[in-house]
């Protein structure tokens, strides 16, 4: 007999630098009890102690990009990022293919257990192509004044390096035209939380 079991949507979340993308993850999460495959989380996981890609970092770069207690030393390997982008390369080359399993294989295991919506947070969600692994795409947005105030306060730096920051990022007007459902961020708490409530409702 055919199962009348509802497939899981896996909701693809994104939004650029203080946007609040990690703010609606957290309501998802603890509010509405949504699974979140966080690629951040899962990226640092394999370049901790005991992670899949820290043997292969070390591998090809060497004991010195270890600390004394053999964690990875991410300030020494960001240095060398900005001295030579062959280390940048490198470095994605080994962590990107195992990266992009641990999140299909924790976005798969979500799906089996038959949860009704799946969340997966990725900042660089359009940059690395994750549109087919998702059914739908959210994209978190917010009034540039707003995130050049909220980045200043966060960071402790000047208006001018946080409109610099903003211009490296892919554009809200770029993102929108590809996004599904669109949340923004650009006002107070409770107005976020109304605006989360109308996408889950809507989704679901």
């Amino acid at each position: 007999m055919p199962s009348n079991k509802r497939k899981s949507i896996v909701v693809g979340l994104t939004g650029g630098i203080a946007s609040g993308k990690s703010s609606v993850s957290k309501l998802l999460k603890e509010k509405y009890h949504c699974p979140v495959v966080d690629a951040d989380q899962l990226a640092h996981a394999i370049t901790a102690p005991g992670g899949k890609a820290l043997p292969l970092i070390v591998e090809r770069f060497g004991e010195g990009v270890l600390t004394p207690d053999g964690a990875l030393d991410r300030g020494l390997l960001r240095r060398k990022m900005t001295e030579d982008p062959d280390v940048k390369a490198a470095l994605e080359a080994i962590q990107y293919p195992i990266l992009q399993q641990d999140i299909l294989e924790a976005i798969a295991d979500h799906q089996k257990a038959g949860t009704p919506l799946v969340v997966y947070d990725c900042p660089m969600f359009f940059q690395t192509h994750q549109e087919r692994y998702v059914d739908q795409i959210l994209v978190v947005i917010c009034h540039t004044p707003v995130r050049v105030a909220r980045l200043m306060a966060r960071d402790h730096i000047g208006e001018k390096l946080a409109q610099k920051m903003l211009n490296l990022q892919m554009s809200d007007d770029e993102m929108i035209c590809r996004a599904d459902w669109i949340v923004d961020n650009s006002r107070d708490e409770k107005t976020l939380e109304q605006n989360v409530e109308k996408f889950i409702t809507e989704i679901l």
